[in-house]
């Protein structure tokens, strides 16, 4: 396993779009974030050290089958540096993992937002200003047009527009 401080963007961004699977895996791109590279290669865990705590960010991103080992292996070598750990910004497969084998108590701070896109044009049709701004789009030639995977991740305009975002939205 290896120890990154920081890891190079790129290559977390490219692993990321292999296995970054829920909500919060991108929180490992923002500045000041190490990386671990689990001993199989196949787990990557944002951290940063506070005092004797090992504070992740997120996660270990990864198959979903390895994410309670990339745990373990995490935990391992955090106490190996004499480090407690905190997984902040835990959902719920690895909050109830982590509450299961006893190890940790959990808090839950905020709710996160869940979408059904199936039942959005009744909201549009519910509401006149929304109306307004779906027409507004329309007429400006706005149009939405679902991509596959390949298309999405390979996109160099699209990677760029990541990219800005990036860069003009890192957190502190």
């Amino acid at each position: 396993m290896r120890t990154y401080h920081p890891q190079p963007h790129q290559a977390v961004f490219e692993w990321l779009q292999k296995f970054g699977s829920n909500s919060t895996a991108h929180q490992i791109l923002n500045p000041g974030i190490s990386h671990l590279l689990s001993s199989h290669g196949d787990a990557i865990t944002g951290y940063v050290d506070y005092g004797k705590v090992r504070v992740t960010a997120g996660v270990p991103v990864c198959a979903p089958e390895r994410l309670i080992e990339a745990m373990e292996e995490f935990e391992q070598v955090a106490a190996s540096s004499r480090r407690r750990v905190c997984y902040f910004y835990a959902e719920e497969r690895a909050r109830s993992a982590a509450i299961e084998r006893g190890r940790y108590a959990a808090i839950q701070i905020g709710a996160q937002p869940v979408w059904q896109p199936a039942g959005w044009h009744t909201a549009f049709d519910g509401h006149a200003s929304l109306r307004a701004q779906r027409h507004r789009a329309r007429n400006k030639g706005v149009a939405v047009v679902e991509w596959d995977r390949e298309r999405a991740t390979r996109n160099p305009r699209l990677e760029a527009c990541v990219a800005q975002w990036l860069a003009r939205r890192g957190m502190t």
